[in-house]
């Protein structure tokens, strides 16, 4: 059994091989399996209507056949078995048995299931990348390369509190506090910051 949809609960009614199935539709979806017991009192036509199916088995004459058109065939490495017994010409294409149709499908691309399964996880990922809200860090105009290497250092809660603390308000906001990078006592303090091509010489 495979409905269309997710399915929530299954409740199979007692003593009998009847299933009640909430799903994600307004409809619940029952079933009737009579390998798991009879019918409930309250429907028992459903055994009489499952013997005359019993009785009248119905067929279909290619249940056992995939349809293939020629690519399909030549991307199979197939094309070979066109007019012997194995294909069966109909329409624009041939019947060819289910079960050597998969076999020659895995052994024509054996990765495929596999490849398959990774297009569709990251897929989600890529769905879940963008539904996240990506929060955007306004940065100061004074002591700007500043409030940022704070922000970007280990996101301790110091550095953070830092940077919006009203102590420090002034440092981000007042050009008097404007961080000259150009001094020696700048670069003799912070070596690893200063610029390669502004280092004198």
């Amino acid at each position: 059994i495979e409905p269309s949809t997710d399915i929530n609960d299954v409740c199979p009614v007692q003593d009998s091989g009847m299933l009640f199935v909430a799903n994600e539709t307004s409809r619940m979806h029952t079933y009737y399996i009579p390998a798991m017991g009879p019918a409930p009192r309250w429907c028992s036509f459903l055994d009489n209507l499952t013997e005359e199916m019993e009785e009248n088995p119905q067929q279909t004459a290619y249940d056992d056949f995939k349809f293939v058109t020629k690519k399909e065939l030549a991307s199979l490495g197939m094309e070979h078995l066109i007019g012997t017994n194995v294909l069966k010409a109909y329409m624009h294409g041939y019947f060819m048995d289910l079960r050597l149709y998969e076999k020659a499908k895995l052994i024509a691309n054996p990765f495929a299931y596999e490849e398959h399964r990774k297009r569709v996880i990251n897929e989600k990922l890529e769905k879940q990348r963008e539904s996240r809200i990506r929060a955007t860090i306004k940065l100061p105009k004074v002591n700007r390369d500043l409030a940022s290497r704070l922000l970007q250092e280990e996101p301790s809660k110091r550095n953070k509190k830092k940077a919006e603390d009203d102590r420090f308000q002034d440092m981000f906001e007042n050009p008097d506090f404007q961080v000259d990078q150009m001094t020696d006592e700048f670069r003799l303090l912070n070596p690893s910051t200063v610029p390669v091509g502004n280092a004198r010489a």
